[in-house]
């Protein structure tokens, strides 16, 4: 009971403040109805997920960065980028 009042009380919140936008960085229905919930007119995120305006595919054979970047593609923003490169650290 104290998720469900907390989850609304947030949603809430967010109706308050407006928002217009909102990028959902997981496959959860949950997310989904979360953010239409609180108004927000634009739910970006992957498809599969309930609820949300923009959807992008989800690419598991992509790095974790590439995937977010990715959810910013329906705003068609230029995005200048390289590889993704994991790069060790040297020990100290």
């Amino acid at each position: 009971v104290k998720k469900i009042t907390s989850a609304f009380s947030t949603i809430l919140k967010l109706r308050k403040n407006k928002y217009d936008l909102a990028v959902v960085g997981h496959r959860n229905n949950f997310y989904g109805i979360f953010t239409k919930l609180s108004g927000i007119k634009y739910r970006l995120g992957y498809m599969g997920t309930k609820n949300l305006t923009h959807t992008v595919d989800f690419d598991s054979e992509k790095h974790i960065i590439d995937k977010n970047i990715a959810l910013l593609n329906p705003l068609n923003l230029t995005i200048h980028k390289s590889k993704t490169v994991l790069k060790h650290l040297q020990p100290a």
